[in-house]
């Protein structure tokens, strides 16, 4: 059944500008454009903070985060909920290397970094 949904993650300390750019940078990893909403499957749209729209993902995939900096993941899945949720894991997982490459540039400016996403994993190499 169709309906938009939202879904706390147990990813925390989250700042906007933090989730704007690792969304932007997964995006070219993985061929999505990025957007300001995202539409159920009768094309009702919602604002998110930041969403996603690609040829498997037509009606997106939003991403916020709270007053807390908790993390949500926002849509509707129905018809693609397989791909919906892929793609939800993923992005998850590439905003928790995102940070940890962050702080890895604070520690060790000087460190070789690189984030590659494959179509199950993110993986990050750090080179210090």
């Amino acid at each position: 059944m169709s309906h938009f949904s939202v879904y706390k993650t147990k990813l925390g300390n989250v700042s906007a500008q933090l989730l704007k750019q690792a969304i932007q940078s997964f995006a070219k990893q993985i061929g999505a454009e990025v957007s300001a909403s995202v539409k159920d499957y009768y094309g009702n749209t919602q604002a998110v903070q930041i969403g996603l729209t690609m040829p498997s993902l037509p009606m997106g995939i939003g991403f916020g985060v709270d007053n807390q900096g908790n993390l949500s993941v926002q849509g509707d899945s129905y018809g693609c909920s397989q791909e919906w949720n892929r793609v939800s894991t993923l992005a998850t997982n590439y905003i928790k290397a995102y940070k940890v490459a962050q702080t890895a540039r604070i520690a060790h400016p000087t460190a070789q970094l690189n984030m590659k996403t494959t179509q199950k994993a993110v993986i990050l190499e750090v080179c210090i």
